[in-house]
């Protein structure tokens, strides 16, 4: 009896090593899709259908919130090249419901924040997207690869932001400003966000340029 029993328990870990190994090979997969994505190659869409079903089942394994994350970027970016329909708007809900999943294990995650922010503007759920798009701004002052995108989504939900949120994003603009000041210059060239621009700058002083620098210069 023992010695069956010892073969049934090496027979579970066998499987279930197999089973991790799966899921991580599937991981690797889904994110060497991605990958090239973010290197600024094209991507189609079925490729990433096919890195968010990878990442899918790695998660299904185990969960892991930076990689949900991933799923939701892949199926937002997916959702983005395929033609307005029904089956567009089911993959829209499932990068959200993936973001929201991500969000839920790891919140700390700025750039998932945002991008939950543009999801909900997009299914016109703007009050919710003002408060995703305020937890990105929480979660994450400074983060120079999405500062210009994120100001831009910010400035379109401006009707809905709270009084402490719009303060934020006043200090956006002028983060935006003293880290990437060319990326500025089309938003404030905009006639809707012009106006919120300039004021915002010319309300840029010795304690917003001390903040950046503790939150972004790299140490000496």
């Amino acid at each position: 009896m023992p010695a069956a029993l010892g073969l049934f328990v090496g027979a579970v870990l066998l499987f279930s090593g197999a089973v991790q190994l799966v899921a991580a090979l599937s991981a690797v997969e889904g994110q060497a899709i991605l990958w090239e994505l973010r290197r600024g190659h094209l991507v189609s869409p079925d490729d990433l259908g096919r890195a968010a079903d990878r990442l899918g089942l790695a998660d299904r394994v185990y969960m892991q919130g930076d990689r949900e994350s991933d799923r939701g970027f892949a199926l937002l970016r997916q959702a983005e090249l395929m033609t307005v329909g029904p089956y567009r708007d089911e993959i829209v809900a499932e990068a959200t419901a993936a973001t929201e999943r991500s969000l839920a294990s790891a919140p700390g995650n700025p750039a998932a924040w945002a991008r939950l922010a543009y999801l909900y503007a997009l299914d016109d759920r703007r009050d919710a997207a003002a408060r995703a798009i305020r937890m990105s701004f929480l979660s994450g002052p400074i983060v120079p690869v999405m500062q210009a995108s994120r100001l831009s989504l910010g400035l379109r939900l401006l009707p809905h932001l709270d009084q402490q949120t719009v303060e934020m994003l006043r200090r956006q603009v002028r983060f935006t400003w003293l880290a990437t000041p060319d990326a500025l210059v089309p938003i404030a060239d905009d006639p809707r966000f012009g106006p919120f621009v300039r004021r915002s700058l010319s309300e840029l002083d010795d304690a917003d340029m001390e903040n950046f620098v503790r939150r972004y210069s790299p140490m000496p």
